[in-house]
């Protein structure tokens, strides 16, 4: 229910001046500071441009994520470092050098701390710490657990150690691996799932005869009974029952992940669990057989099959195990796996069942169980819900159960059960405990923070009282959801929250926090004295009526935080609330219809059926609705929400008034029985989600493939049908009285629901002197006398028009006022002391100065551009401001803000000799105008060459969005370039083709993201990584050719088709592969389902090119 948009790009280098060395070191010393975030001893943020970073003295943490895709090449840690957080390192794909102290510890604890460093083919130690290296592969002193294996490093076949008893997790990731060889010694091979599960080329695991725990069997790794690990690359397409060896019961998680042969699977009678996401990614998967035996099927296990035909599973009553039970039509065992998939069983029992909760294609095998007589049978009935996670067992709490950093427990890994938290932990971090299997929680006094999702989807949590110490839990998102077990909250006295009948609230008694998933009653009443639901916080798939009150103000952000529970029948409003009012059960405020129960039971409703006065339908309002199957909205709507209908499974047929004049992205997605959509407004074109790829994401995503639009000839409808490639019906020529009204631009039609309405108390949440949300109808507005803090999002998307702050303002948050189109004028008060660095004003297309009062300390504005005091950091530049003309960053300033200058209409934009640091490297780009870049000619840092932007050490930071020229050959760079940066050529409006120079190295993170009319990329030889989302959202690229047989592409290590996270043409439909055959193109292009075309045979390697480090900046 979310939606997002995407950013930026450009590069260049210098000669390194003789004469100005002295002043340049200089200033290198001064800006060394500035290159890291630092709090007490912890290394917070690398803030730096890459290339060797020396970390300071006295640095005791690197926090978690601190250097993550960051440039850097070689990194000097002192020996006063004791701690690397989870991903630290991650994705710094230019790295080749780190010397780890020996003052550091802890390091085998923490998650993908070098993770998707694909030129690091070797780890350095200092002598005498806890860390060893053995053959450049990186162990714990004692060699008993291997930490990390470099993902650059280059052997085709790797043998463990003898002594070494552990993998970590996600431990060895080698896309190059093709041979694992297990030791005797080794116990443990990872938590969750194989910690070199799903890697591209691995073909065989051996395991040492002497070995205990492990076994191997043609090549596939197990233990005494289960199956732990089917190689990515094994070929043979049929494993028939007899090919398992006896005794086999378990499948463990993910073993078949992203398996590219096999074809046809039969499992031996015996087997007893399928654990989650086995097949995932399959990409040749079509039959599966599942025997009588079977007790337990986890989630996901044929998600993303694309040639799925066929499973059988003989086990009569099992109900596989589903992620949600409220969306079951698309979170099942076949998500995004071949729509045309069928499960086969017998008829009747709980498997038939739940192919119809799903939605799924059912076949009966017929109602006798032939093969499975009276005893199979009663055994495959046996209870599964304890069945534990593969190789897990209940264990009483210990200190192995944690990984923590500081104050702060990032993971429990432990087996579940009663756990009880340390003491002295501040924080649990986001996912902390995320789909584990403990049944209570005892959380300390000293606990202040719970990260997002950190509870989610533990769904044997029955027992957990919040402690006094707790605060912020209203603003993370699904911290306990999916939680069927837990039935209530509890709280102790004296702190931040209450509870009132098992449900949660803020100390208040105004925002309900928490309903609890496993709350089983089937009506609820919300308490007078509430006035905010948090977002998503009723989730209970028991509630039939829910009761709103008369002090109610916000429902939700985005949408309805009730919205497409599977029950709910009817929602009442007390007569006395004046925000919301019920019609016949369902939600309205005082112009837009907010939420339809899912379970209402209507068949059909007509214009009539709708109050007078309704403009707006909101967001996801009939979403997942069971029964509608005509509908005729009234004339007078104008405005139709995203995801309007999604997932109505019974709809047939709509039709949509003249009056509409803007339909949001989805509207009728995956709406299966959908017929027909008539939509009167001739020139109306609804939004998509994805532009660029119309024939896939438009209103009709993945809804019944016979639909039909149909509207008047000729008009904007017609073209946008024939765009996504929908079947359109003529109605003929559009009335003139038609015509005229559709003309009206629709640019400013506001959010569901908002009018302009003078400002009074009922319009803002506030929670102590923090306003949490602003729910009026726009126009002028006056924030309260002693809100203190603006919260994140609080007057996002509104319908404001002039905001007056009070003098007791003193902090913005980020996003507060994002994408208020309206805004035009506002004053920051001389009491504010702090704005979020995010995007607070960003796409406000009317502001053009952002005001600040006499007397503040902290901020300026200089000619309606937003500073800090000191005119050091320029923070925002108003969006609607100078539009076609240009900007010169006055002198003085150093640095810039996040999104400071996004979205504007500037056509040239010089940065000042004293610019040296930017916020990251799409400061520039989304400005679709910008034609070029300038820089003053004594800056140290930068460099503009022919209006492209560099630094000096040869990266091209960002190539200007509006930029005329269509073609780029590998000549027409700078001879001096080096490197091309993160988001380069993002949202580049009229390049077609490029060449890329032989020497570059790297093509970074979204590098060419939102490049409209991009169409063909060559990259050159030098080219040995290219990073995920490289070449995303470009809906007319059609050719990419890579000339490294041997290059990383898009991580290389995920496979599962077109859902691969890291894919580097995301969204470029019609991009097609082009590569030498057996390179890694022609297998990345195998691995997420995209066209390839062979040039020619590889040429043979280089010796010497082979083992040449990659230097980057």
């Amino acid at each position: 229910m979310e939606r997002k948009a995407w950013n930026k790009l450009v590069a260049l280098l210098i000669s390194i001046v003789l004469v100005t060395g002295l002043c340049f070191t200089a200033f290198a010393e001064d800006a060394a500071e500035s290159e890291f975030t630092i709090e007490g001893k912890t290394l917070v943020k690398y803030n730096g441009r890459g290339g060797e970073v020396t970390v300071p003295e006295g640095i005791e943490v690197l926090g978690g994520e601190a250097f993550q895709s960051s440039d850097v090449t070689k990194v000097y840690l002192p020996e006063t470092v004791r701690e690397i957080g989870h991903h630290c390192f991650y994705s710094c794909s230019l790295l080749t050098e780190i010397t780890l102290p020996a003052s550091l510890e802890g390091l085998e604890n923490s998650t993908q701390a070098f993770g998707a460093n694909y030129a690091l083919e070797a780890f350095s130690v200092a002598e005498g710490g806890n860390y060893i290296t053995v053959d450049g592969v990186l162990f714990t002193a004692d060699g008993k657990t291997l930490v990390f294996y470099p993902e650059g490093k280059r052997d085709t076949e790797y043998s463990i150690p003898e002594g070494t008893e552990k993998l970590g997790e996600s431990s060895v990731k080698s896309s190059r691996l093709e041979t694992l060889n297990i030791p005797s010694t080794l116990k443990s091979v990872g938590r969750d799932y194989v910690a070199f599960v799903g890697l591209p080329n691995l073909r065989e695991i051996n395991v040492s005869p002497d070995n205990k725990t492990f076994r191997s069997i043609d090549g596939v790794l197990y233990t005494s009974d289960t199956l732990m690990c089917y190689p990515n690359a094994k070929q043979g397409k049929e494993l028939k029952a007899g090919d398992f060896p006896a005794g086999l019961k378990r499948i463990a998680h993910n073993s078949f992940w992203g398996n590219e042969y096999l074809e046809n699977v039969e499992f031996p009678e015996g087997l007893e669990y399928l654990g989650g996401k086995v097949f995932l990614g399959a990409r040749s998967l079509k039959t599966v057989v599942i025997p009588a035996s079977i007790k337990t099927i986890s989630y996901y296990t044929f998600a993303v099959c694309m040639e799925l035909e066929r499973v059988t599973i003989l086990n009569p009553d099992i109900q596989p195990e589903d992620i949600t039970v409220d969306n079951p039509k698309k979170y099942n065992i076949f998500w995004d796996a071949d729509k045309n998939a069928v499960l086969c069983g017998y008829a009747g029992g709980g498997l038939q069942r739940y192919a119809e909760k799903c939605g799924l294609n059912f076949e009966a095998l017929g109602t006798e169980l032939e093969i499975v007589d009276e005893i199979e049978a009663e055994s495959a009935m046996e209870t599964v819900q304890d069945i534990p996670e593969t190789g897990t067992k209940p264990a009483e709490t210990s200190e192995d159960d944690f990984v923590i950093e500081g104050k702060t427990l990032v993971q429990y890994v432990g087996a579940g059960g009663e756990v009880t938290v340390p003491e002295g932990i501040e924080k649990l971090a986001s996912e902390a405990f995320q789909d584990t299997a403990v049944t209570k929680v005892n959380l300390p006094e000293t606990l202040k923070t719970v990260g997002h999702h950190c509870f989610y989807e533990c769904r044997k949590l029955k027992e957990i009282t919040i402690p006094a110490s707790l605060e912020g839990l209203e603003n993370t998102t699904q911290a306990f959801g999916d939680n069927y077990a837990l039935e209530a909250f509890n709280v102790a006295e004296g702190g931040n929250y209450i509870t009132v009948d098992g449900v949660l609230f803020t100390a208040s008694g105004k925002t309900l926090v928490y309903y609890p998933t496993g709350k089983q009653d089937a009506e609820y009443s919300i308490p007078e004295g509430t006035e905010k639901l948090g977002e998503s916080c009723i989730d209970a798939s028991w509630l039939e009526t829910l009761n709103i009150p008369s002090t109610l103000k916000s429902a939700g952000r985005d949408y309805v935080a009730f919205v497409g529970l599977p029950n709910l029948r009817e929602i009442n409003v007390s007569p006395d609330n004046k925000v919301f009012r019920s019609v016949d059960g369902v939600l309205y405020n005082s112009d837009t219809l907010l939420c339809y129960p899912n379970e209402k039971r209507e068949k059909e409703l007509k214009a009539e059926d709708f109050p007078a006065g309704l403009k707006h339908i909101a967001h996801d309002s009939f979403w997942g609705n069971r029964h509608l199957e005509t509908l005729e909205l009234p004339e007078g709507l104008e405005y139709l929400g995203s995801k309007v209908f999604f997932g109505a499974q019974s709809l047939k047929t709509v039709v949509i008034p003249a009056s509409v004049k803007y339909i949001s992205s989805h509207a009728f997605a995956f709406c299966p029985a959908l017929e027909r959509v008539t939509i009167l407004n001739p020139d109306i074109q609804p939004q998509d989600m994805y532009d660029d790829e119309p024939e896939t994401y438009n209103i009709f995503w993945k809804a019944a493939k016979g639909a039909v639009l149909c509207g008047y000839a000729g008009g904007g409808l017609q073209a946008y049908a024939e765009r996504c490639g929908l079947n359109f019906e003529a109605l003929g020529t559009a009335p003139e009285t038609a015509a005229e009204s559709v003309k009206e631009t629709v640019q400013d039609i506001p959010e569901a629901g908002t009018a302009p309405a003078e400002s009074n108390e009922d319009d803002f949440i506030i929670e102590g002197k923090t306003l949490v949300e602003y729910v009026g109808k726009g126009g002028e507005v006056t924030v309260p006398e002693g809100v203190e803090v603006l919260a994140e999002w609080a007057f996002r998307n509104a319908r404001v028009t002039k905001v007056n702050l009070p003098e007791t303002l003193k902090e913005i948050e980020c996003y507060c006022f994002y994408q208020c189109r309206q805004l035009k004028e506002i004053t920051l008060p001389a009491s504010l002391e702090k704005i979020g660095t995010s995007q607070s004003f960003a796409y406000n297309g009317k502001l053009e100065e952002i005001k600040v009062a006499e007397g503040n300390e902290h901020f300026v504005s200089v000619d309606g551009v937003l500073f800090t005091s000191d005119r050091t950091k320029l923070l925002y530049y108003p969006t609607g401001k100078n539009w076609g003309g240009e900007y010169a960053i006055p002198e003085g300033t150093r640095t810039i803000g996040g999104s400071a200058v996004a979205g504007t209409g500037l056509t040239a934009i010089e940065l000042p000799s004293t610019f040296v640091r930017m916020y990251n490297g799409n400061d520039f780009a989304d400005n679709p105008e910008l034609k070029e870049i300038r820089v003053a000619e004594n800056n140290p840092v930068f460099r503009s060459v022919d209006g492209m932007l560099f630094d000096n050490s040869g990266t091209l930071i960002s190539y200007p969005a509006g930029r005329e020229q269509e073609t780029l050959e590998a000549n027409d760079f700078p001879a001096e370039m080096k490197a091309i940066g993160p988001y380069a050529f993002q949202f580049v409006q009229h390049l077609k083709n490029v060449e890329i120079p032989e020497g570059i190295k790297t093509i970074e993170w979204m590098c060419f993201t939102f490049s409209p009319s991009l169409e063909s990329v060559t990259l050159p030889a030098s080219v040995n990584n290219i990073a995920g989302y490289a070449f995303s959202l470009c809906p007319n690229l059609k050719k990419v050719t890579i000339l490294n047989p041997d290059a990383m592409i898009g991580g290389f290590s995920n496979g599962y088709g077109s859902a691969t996270d890291n894919n580097i043409f995301n969204h470029s439909p019609n991009a097609v592969l082009y590569g030498y055959e057996n390179s890694t193109s022609q297998k990345y292009a195998a691995q997420i389902n995209a066209p390839f075309e062979s040039i020619s045979e590889a040429p043979a390697e280089d010796p010497d090119a082979a083992s040449e480090p990659i230097t980057g900046k």
